[in-house]
């Protein structure tokens, strides 16, 4: 059976960095607790007698580096359980508009079967959570060592062994290589396609070189490693990002297609509400287009750097060491994004960019029935304040000439009551003002523009 040599164990995790979208205001402080509870746990577990103002010191140098965005790294020893010397790191770094950790754990000792499940599953134990840090963007565990005279099927049960026992789950894709002479697994977890859906934390390669001096050769190309993964994990998250917000507009304009067609039979209270509404509505499906733009973005450029050092550790590799190598693992990713991802969001935008049309116009319309709604309305109160005008001006007239014909009216009726002169012009003034106000109606009615459908009768 074969036994991998002295194994070392790399989680690389991947995050925007504070500032970038829209990252949580209280993320810095969230993600300093988890830097404080991983570091923390990690090396206390390792090693139990460790000092703790030792410990403090080194760990707020760390997180100082952190904060500043400089490149830092916490190293640790002890062992892993009783039996195997470990020397690990905690490496953080930026990159671009982004930031990576690096978990490193070296174990001394040759693996397979029982032990291998053994030791992985206390590395299991003391692996950074970091499920409460916003902004997470992807990330890839690499297993690599030292495997002697094993056949390609006896090094294919060992990857696929330590692929479950470490993240918990078989694979469910593979892709091969070879690698400064060295076998490559690549391994992932996806549904319901092989590249759709990937699960974030399921990406793993796993190298087993044919001697100790690969392994060391292999360490000149850890810094492009991890700038692939990073470009790597960039991609799917733009892709995954992509695909959210296309399903999202089209939610949203699905809900809004009832409106579509009520438009003509709403009040104008419930027409404002619903321009509103669909205002708000429309700034949100602009939003997410730009953001599909933005995602679309990333993808190209993510691409274009991750075949960059996808060549760089190719021609390196392949000028520098005579040794078998076979990176058609890396090429068919690179591929795969042309022909899949960046097509698809092409079409996804395709498909979303009429529905923005339809809202805008909608949006145009409810406006137009509003104004015109409003307008009538307002014409109404000026006929009104019209016609109350012609009749009170008419009843003021009419009060306003008594004088003259009160007096006499009074003298040929001596016997009227008191009172009855107040009466009389009262009666007179309204009844004046009624005639008027029927003037000022006919007079308004023949002369105005001829009243709009209402909302019953619009088509």
């Amino acid at each position: 059976m074969a036994k991998l040599i002295n194994p070392t164990f790399n989680l690389f995790l991947y995050y925007l960095k504070d500032g970038v979208n829209t990252l949580s205001a209280d993320r810095p402080q969230t993600y300093k607790s988890f830097l404080q509870t991983a570091i923390q746990t990690s090396v206390k577990s390792l090693n139990p007698t460790v000092s703790q103002q030792e410990l403090e010191t080194d760990l707020k140098r760390f997180l100082k580096s952190v904060y500043l965005g400089e490149l830092s790294s916490f190293e640790f020893s002890g062992y892993l359980g009783e039996t195997y010397s470990v020397s690990g790191s905690y490496n953080y770094f930026p990159i671009d508009d982004s930031e990576g950790l690096l978990f490193k754990v070296a174990i001394q000792g040759k693996f397979e079967g029982a032990e291998l499940a053994d030791c992985l599953e206390k590395i299991h134990g003391i692996e950074p959570d970091d499920r409460s840090v916003a902004g997470k963007l992807g990330q890839t565990w690499t297993i690599s060592g030292w495997v002697e005279n094993a056949s390609k099927e006896e090094l294919e049960r060992l990857a696929t062994q330590a692929y479950k026992n470490l993240l918990d789950r078989g694979w469910q894709y593979q892709e091969t290589g070879q690698f400064l002479g060295g076998t490559v697994f690549e391994f992932w977890r996806s549904s319901p396609e092989i590249w759709e859906n990937i699960e974030q934390s399921s990406h793993a390669v796993v190298i087993f070189y044919p001697n100790a001096k690969a392994v060391e050769t292999a360490a000149e190309f850890s810094e492009s490693w991890k700038s692939l993964f990073c470009h790597r994990n960039k991609i799917l998250s733009a892709y995954a990002e992509s695909r959210e917000l296309k399903q999202k507009m089209l939610r949203e304009f699905n809900r809004m297609s009832p409106s579509i067609e009520q438009i003509y039979n709403l009040e104008l209270a419930e027409l404002k509400a619903a321009l509103k509404k669909n205002v708000a509505v429309l700034s949100d499906f602009v939003e997410n287009i730009h953001s599909l733009e933005r995602q679309q973005n990333a993808i190209e450029v993510s691409l274009h750097n991750y075949e960059k050092y996808a060549n760089y550790i190719q021609g390196k590799a392949e000028r520098g060491f005579q040794v078998s190598n076979d990176f058609k693992f890396l090429q068919g990713f690179g591929d795969m994004v042309k022909l899949k991802y960046q097509r698809q969001i092409e079409k996804d935008y395709a498909s979303v960019r009429p529905c923005l049309d339809i809202l805008e116009n909608l949006i145009m319309t409810i406006r137009g029935i509003v104004e015109i709604e409003q307008a009538e309305r307002d014409r109404a109160f000026q006929n009104f304040v019209g016609i109350a005008g012609f009749g009170f001006g008419t009843a003021i007239v009419v009060a306003a000439s008594s004088p003259s014909w009160i007096d006499g009216f009074a003298d040929a009726t001596p016997i009227a009551p008191s009172g009855s002169n107040l009466l009389l012009v009262l009666s007179l003034s309204v009844l004046g003002g009624g005639i008027g106000a029927a003037f000022g109606w006919m007079a308004i009615s023949t002369f105005r523009p001829k009243r709009l459908p209402s909302g019953g009768d619009r088509s």
